[in-house]
């Protein structure tokens, strides 16, 4: 007998649950098995929740640990292959029946998924060849998959690798994430790049921090150029309505760098020798930039504004609502300004915004 078929464990039970009928009820047997169990591991990562569920529907039952086998609680070579459609069918991915069997728990199932996605995502045009330097020299990254096209705008340190992490939970969408094209004609040059990968509307513009007000502002550039904007999703996009004196902008960008430096995603990036003078630089240019770039007018686009823990909500809701013609929706995000693009809970928000749209 395989491996897997042999019990592990046994479990005494005072009677076996049946049903009104007589036939064993196996869905109240699998959890007499998870009541008798000492430890429960609950999904923890976005990829863990969604396999969990998967799998919950399949054996009809929640409690089910992330580091439990397959078969050893109640699983067959039927229902495996259910296990395995869904899971590709979701993903968009090509997992085989022989890398199922070697990854038999949630927990594996998950890191599977998340390394495939992440080696498809590297592959991508704009991101598949070429060191870490060389991306940053680019001016955008782009995470091609089937589904619907967004454009991302940089925040102040002005890379696109800042929508990694977000691109790698949408890989079921194409993510655009621009680097900042400094220049006097860099709206211009954003909206041509945006034109040549998506040739029609209608079209979704996604800005974090101050790449939200580039959103804007292209959005209305767009516009006045006919072509179709419905939607700018802005995670915590501070309405910047004045301009900042180039001596507030010095000791602002200082402070902003040693922060980024110490605490945020991007301080793996400021290790590297060959990429950390060229960082300093473009965010620098893209503050000075930002800071002399006022919000004005309108955009006839929904906005869709997302919320940090820290975020003044009811200035920053009036300015915005002020700032299209049609419907601001807002939603409350989790985590402080620069932690908005590593929270799990703001990838789902954002998800769930696009898949309305």
């Amino acid at each position: 007998m395989v491996d897997y078929m042999v019990p592990s464990e046994f479990i005494k039970l005072d009677s076996i649950p049946r049903k009104e009928n007589g036939k064993i009820d196996y869905n109240a047997l699998t959890n007499e098995f998870y009541l008798n169990k000492s430890e429960h591991i609950g999904p923890k990562t976005y990829f863990e929740k969604k396999i969990h569920a998967v799998w919950a529907k399949i054996f009809g039952t929640n409690q089910i640990s992330i580091n439990e086998s397959f078969f050893k609680i109640g699983g067959s070579s039927l229902n495996i292959m259910k296990l395995l459609s869904d899971i590709n069918s979701y993903f968009d991915i090509n997992i085989s029946l022989g890398e199922i069997f070697n990854n038999l728990t949630i927990e594996k199932q998950a890191n599977l998924v998340n390394k495939i996605i992440e080696e498809k995502s590297s592959r991508a045009k704009g991101s598949e060849t070429g060191s870490l330097s060389e991306i940053f020299e680019r001016e955008y990254i782009a995470f091609e998959n089937n589904g619907i096209k967004l454009i991302a705008f940089p925040p102040l340190i002005g890379y696109g690798i800042a929508y990694k992490d977000l691109a790698l939970y949408l890989s079921d969408y194409s993510l655009y994430a621009f680097n900042f094209i400094e220049g006097d004609q860099n709206i211009d040059k954003y909206i041509s790049i945006i034109t040549d990968v998506q040739k029609s509307g209608p079209y979704t513009l996604i800005g974090y921090s101050a790449g939200g007000n580039l959103a804007f502002q292209v959005a209305k550039e767009m516009q006045n150029r006919c072509y179709e904007v419905t939607d700018i999703v802005l995670i915590d996009s501070k309405y910047e309505s004045t301009n900042i004196s180039t001596d507030t902008v010095e000791i602002t960008f200082n402070n902003m760098l040693k922060s980024l430096e110490d605490r945020s995603a991007y301080a793996e990036y400021f290790k590297m020798s060959d990429v950390r003078d060229r960082i300093k630089k473009k965010m620098f240019n893209s503050y000075s930039y930002h800071a002399q770039c006022k919000i004005t007018g309108k955009v006839h686009a929904n906005i869709h504004y997302i919320l940090s823990d820290e975020s003044d909500g009811v200035k920053e809701i009036q300015n915005w609502r002020q700032s299209t013609s049609r419907r601001l929706e807002v939603r409350q995000g989790r985590g402080e300004h620069n932690d908005m693009l590593s929270e799990e809970y703001n990838y789902e928000l954002i998800r769930s915004i696009i898949e309305k749209i």
